[in-house]
């Protein structure tokens, strides 16, 4: 069993190492530009269908700079933060270096996932959390279900017309209403619980996180995904995060690795057994 999300920067470069070893099929040659027509489903629309992940094999981060017109981190590109005083009290707490033992630049004791097992937000779930975050994607005309790797999680977009529920009820991952814009396909999410980060560099959000997702198939082995969100109480302006995944049509979800075997394990304390 695999350990992915670990709070030291050897424990991910090993993990890193056994995963890209592990799924070294499509990872042998620098990637060319797919000459596969984009499929469609029968009524026209783009089909996402797929099983995708962060762009790690050779060349591809590189090939998909050039298309986006700037350098990327694990396929992903995003604007600074503008973060309201609220947000930025929070962040300045959770980032204190002079307290706890560090992950990913924030406090270990305080990040919700490593600390607390409490679910990945669904901004860490589509921008990934570590080296490849895989995620299928099922499309039907009424609907599109991503299915994360990461807790086995799942969103559901219904694209039949209807609009957010009143009252709504906080969920972990929200309520997704999506709508077809030409080729790309516009997800609109609000109702997420607020006990979630934003990354695990200590970023909060409040009840109020709205998120809209514009997902584009860039060509048949690339998916782009332009994310926005806005906060009133924790964001001065909507940020934005451009990420990019690559089609694994070999690929199969792996047994995902709960938190609490995690914290089980060692890692919340540093201490990783083998």
């Amino acid at each position: 069993m695999r350990i992915r999300s670990i709070p030291s920067i050897l424990m991910l470069a090993a993990a890193f190492s056994c995963l890209m070893i592990a799924r070294a099929q499509n990872s042998t040659k620098p990637p060319a530009p797919s000459a596969e027509p984009i499929p469609r489903t029968p009524d026209g629309k783009v089909d996402l269908t797929g099983f995708w992940t962060t762009p790690t094999g050779p060349g591809e981060a590189e090939s998909i700079a050039k298309i986006f017109g700037q350098p990327l981190q694990l396929g992903r590109s995003h604007e600074p933060w503008f973060l309201t005083p609220w947000a930025q009290a929070q962040f300045n707490y959770n980032q204190d270096p002079t307290q706890g033992v560090n992950a990913h630049g924030a406090r270990l004791e305080l990040n919700p996932r490593y600390a607390h097992c409490i679910p990945l937000s669904l901004l860490q779930q589509v921008a990934g959390t570590d080296v490849l975050s895989p995620f299928q994607i099922l499309q039907t005309p009424r609907e599109a279900w991503v299915i994360f790797e990461h807790d086995n999680a799942i969103q559901q977009i219904y694209t039949d017309g209807r609009q957010h529920p009143k009252p709504l009820d906080l969920t972990w991952l929200g309520n997704s209403v999506g709508r077809w814009e030409g080729d790309t396909l516009v997800v609109d999410t609000v109702g997420m619980r607020d006990e979630t980060w934003l990354d695990n560099d200590g970023h909060v959000h409040s009840d109020q996180l709205h998120m809209v997702e514009r997902i584009h198939r860039v060509d048949h082995d690339t998916l782009q995904t332009d994310i926005t969100i806005d906060d009133p109480k924790a964001l001065e302006k909507p940020w934005t995060q451009h990420v990019f995944h690559k089609l694994r049509p070999t690929w199969d979800f792996m047994e995902d690795v709960r938190c609490t075997e995690n914290i089980k394990r060692g890692v919340y304390t540093g201490q990783y057994e083998n």
